[in-house]
């Protein structure tokens, strides 16, 4: 996953030029939650590098122009209350995914 700016604004800006609704899938994982095994196999599916408190994942989809995109981050609060925004707001208009919180990939 890369860390950057560049990743971040593509995801985003590539949702805003289509019109369908973005899908989208929240997990968060973490050791003393899951067990350290499952955490494990997680961060590794996911090709994240390991961290203490474990990650929270938003995976989205744009229907419209079929970008995906993948933004993890170590805070899994925020990334619960992100996707639980994401239902009262339906689009990514308005998220912000900074470098410094979310390691995003494209594709």
């Amino acid at each position: 996953m890369e860390n950057g700016a560049e990743q971040a604004d593509l995801a985003r800006d590539g949702h805003r030029q289509g019109s369908a609704p973005v899908g989208w899938q929240y997990g968060c994982c973490t050791p003393g939650l899951h067990g350290v095994d499952v955490y494990r196999e997680w961060y590794r599916a996911l090709n994240l590098p390991s961290a203490a408190d474990g990650y929270g994942v938003l995976l989205f989809h744009d229907t419209s122009n079929d970008l995906k995109f993948t933004a993890a981050t170590t805070d899994t609060p925020y990334a619960c209350l992100l996707h639980h925004g994401l239902h009262e707001l339906g689009s990514l208009e308005d998220i912000e995914f900074s470098p410094d919180k979310f390691m995003v990939r494209v594709g």
